[in-house]
């Protein structure tokens, strides 16, 4: 669940992109919580609610939102604090472990104004498998972390 509320909850400027290859930003939604109408709980709370033969009464709406956000916001630190103890190499903090740095790297877009395309063997390729073909003949060259990356070489 804290993994789910985080990535809803993502700063200003972070995108979910659908298709990483899309130059002019199609594809790229903001995702957000609408707290008036979440019904966030414990599994204490839904296992009381689906006891109970009787409509268990709501809490005032506004005290409803501030509880859900409380809750929300005790899932996440828990949830970073888990991965940071869990793939976090000498304290590590949460944002700098490899595959939640690539995912900020890809939700923030690149700046790096590198043009968005296959992989080419020179300026003017239109054929994209051909650098494919030649890397695995050659030199095997892998992709790097989506947090390092700057391109790839025109001749692997």
């Amino acid at each position: 669940m804290g993994a789910l509320l985080w990535l809803l909850s993502s700063e200003p400027g972070y995108y979910h992109r659908l298709g990483g290859g899309k130059p002019f930003g199609f594809g790229s939604v903001s995702l957000s919580i609408n707290w008036a109408k979440t019904d966030l709980k414990t599994g204490t709370h839904w296992q009381e609610y689906y006891k109970s033969l009787f409509p268990v009464p709501k809490p005032d709406q506004n005290l409803a939102e501030e509880s859900d956000q409380n809750l929300a916001e005790e899932c996440v630190k828990l949830y970073k604090t888990t991965v940071e103890q869990a793939y976090g190499d000498n304290n590590q903090k949460f944002e700098n472990i490899s595959f939640i740095a690539a995912f900020c790297r890809a939700a923030q877009g690149f700046t790096d104004d590198l043009p968005i395309h296959y992989p080419k063997t020179n300026r003017d390729d239109d054929k994209g498998f051909t650098w494919f073909v030649k890397n695995e003949s050659g030199q095997k060259l892998a992709l790097r972390l989506l947090s390092e990356d700057n391109g790839l070489p025109f001749n692997p």
